[in-house]
């Protein structure tokens, strides 16, 4: 039967010659694909709780005042919530053999959602790496809301357009009495090959040019500096993200662009591409939806002060549960309250924090107190 028909393995052109091309690849072994929707299943649980928690802290006590960072975090948890929704029913189409049971509509709306979805991640996780590197070099350190409020309308935007080809032509088609949902474009002038190329370009090689540009950019503004100044959070968290991004969508970009050469018979199917299509893709897309999922946990994880606010948190709920266990000093409660959130502007900070009032340290950098 055909090969992985998730929404990245998306076999276009179903008409035709190419429909007897796809089923001659096998699909992927049973349990594999098991394996991969319990993978699925656990992104999902994980990147849904831990995106959740992102926006509560993005939203905090409010907008006023905050600061860029905080809202391109909020819209970048937004997506990776979008993509976590989405990811159960692609879970049951693998455990049920790529069958797609919930009828053309949900074809249309779930590849939709998810395709818009790794969009934005990609588009926003750009703007946070060159929006960190630019409050580091002192540049739009405290940019008008109404700027950020049309950057990130611009970036849903781009990302809509951008998928728009995957919400137009999504479809369920019979093949051997099976219900699939696929994308199925034009004939002509190779479409599907050309959608896929411009895909590698704006979610892959385009974001991992402007984050490693802006990692580098920020080396070496930090490098003429003196010593004594604060290396601010992007400085550590900035190679993190790079290196993540690139090692989890490597592998299914790498894959797609072998796919499109062998559909322009640019290189010949062979074993390889049989080996690779079958076993390694369904987990390449597991490695690339978990990047997309877990990205604003990972932005908010390697702050000091979320990790502090977390623990706070999770005293305070085991205070909750057993109330006579737990010391007083654990309780995160400071005189019948609960103790305020830091907002992500102020985080990577050295702060000091008494009565809900935060001040930075002397020695604080510009870049980690603004975004």
């Amino acid at each position: 039967m055909q090969a992985s028909w998730g929404p990245w393995a998306d076999p276009a052109n179903i008409s035709g010659g190419f429909l007897d091309e796809v089923l001659l690849v096998p699909e992927s072994p049973h349990g594999l694909r098991l394996a991969a929707a319990l993978i699925y299943s656990l992104v999902c649980a994980l990147g849904l709780t831990g995106n959740l928690l992102v926006l509560r802290l993005a939203v905090g006590t409010g907008w006023r005042g905050r600061a860029a960072g905080d809202r391109l975090v909020f819209q970048l948890a937004l997506a990776g919530i979008q993509l976590a929704l989405a990811l159960p029913f692609w879970a049951a189409e693998l455990a049920l053999d790529y069958t797609w049971p919930f009828g053309h509509a949900m074809c249309k709306l779930v590849l939709s959602v998810t395709v818009l979805s790794v969009y934005a991640s990609a588009f926003f996780l750009t703007a946070l790496s060159v929006g960190r590197y630019r409050a580091a070099a002192g540049r739009d350190l405290r940019p008008r809301r109404g700027a950020i409020c049309w950057l990130t309308s611009a970036i849903w935007l781009g990302a809509g357009f951008a998928s728009l080809p995957a919400a137009i032509y999504a479809q369920t088609i019979l093949v051997n009495g099976e219900q699939l949902c696929v994308q199925r474009y034009p004939e002509s002038w190779h479409w599907s090959e050309v959608y896929k190329l411009q895909r590698i370009a704006l979610t892959f090689l385009a974001p991992l040019a402007a984050i490693g540009t802006s990692y580098a950019q920020l080396l070496r503004l930090l490098r003429g500096r003196e010593s004594g100044v604060a290396r601010p959070g992007p400085a550590r968290l900035m190679p993190t993200i790079a290196a993540a991004f690139f090692l989890c969508w490597l592998p299914n970009h790498a894959i797609a662009l072998w796919e499109v050469l062998v559909r322009l018979e640019a290189v010949p199917w062979g074993p390889a591409y049989h080996a690779a299509h079958t076993y390694v893709h369904p987990l390449a897309i597991c490695l690339a939806n978990a990047n997309s999922c877990f990205n604003p946990i990972l932005y908010c994880l390697a702050r000091r002060e979320f990790r502090r606010t977390l623990r706070a948190d999770l005293a305070w709920l085991a205070r909750r549960r057993h109330p006579l266990g737990c010391p007083r000093s654990s309780s995160p409660r400071l005189g019948g309250h609960r103790a305020p959130d830091l907002p992500l502007h102020q985080m990577d900070s050295q702060a000091n924090c008494s009565s809900g009032h935060c001040t930075p340290s002397s020695n604080t950098s510009v870049a980690a107190q603004e975004i």
